[in-house]
């Protein structure tokens, strides 16, 4: 089975998936050795709700079996974020292995926010959830726990 490495961002509706989906084509994870790593966006429905993925092309199917892998997933998961920061409207975001439809919105609680690096969620999710005030500010109307590592 292959383990796939994406930046997983739930949109709730399919329009808002497409348009997150839209706004990371063409993009491409260049890392500062030159390497690029184009982006594949996609849209898919889990449970009633509609996702868009962004999947990073030619990178581990394997997960991460080694510093080396864990060191470019991070950088690559860096660039994707760096990126979502001027996407269309979303709910809620991860980049990882095997994030595809990590949590519904009705699995996401409090905990998540309070100990899932890199998770962006939406200032209207954070405070409906009670999220802790030390989320840090992604962008405008997103919060987040800095990505530490890939995962």
């Amino acid at each position: 089975m292959a383990w796939i490495f994406s930046l997983s961002v739930e949109c709730g509706t399919l329009s808002a998936a497409e348009a997150v989906a839209r706004h990371f084509e063409g993009f491409t994870a260049t890392l500062g050795n030159g390497i690029s790593y184009p982006c594949h966006p996609g849209v898919f429905e889990f449970d009633g709700d509609w996702w868009a993925k962004i999947c990073p092309m030619n990178v581990t199917r394997s997960g991460i079996g080694s510093e080396e892998e864990r060191v470019q997933l991070t950088a690559i998961a860096l660039l994707l974020y760096e990126e979502l920061r001027s996407a269309p409207a979303f709910r809620y975001a991860i980049a990882g292995v095997e994030a595809e439809a990590f949590r519904t919105i009705h699995e996401l609680d409090q905990r998540d926010l309070e100990s899932i690096d890199g998770l962006v969620v939406s200032e209207g999710v954070w405070k409906k959830l009670n999220g802790p005030d030390t989320m840090e500010q992604f962008s405008p109307g997103y919060r987040w726990h800095p990505l530490v590592s890939a995962r």
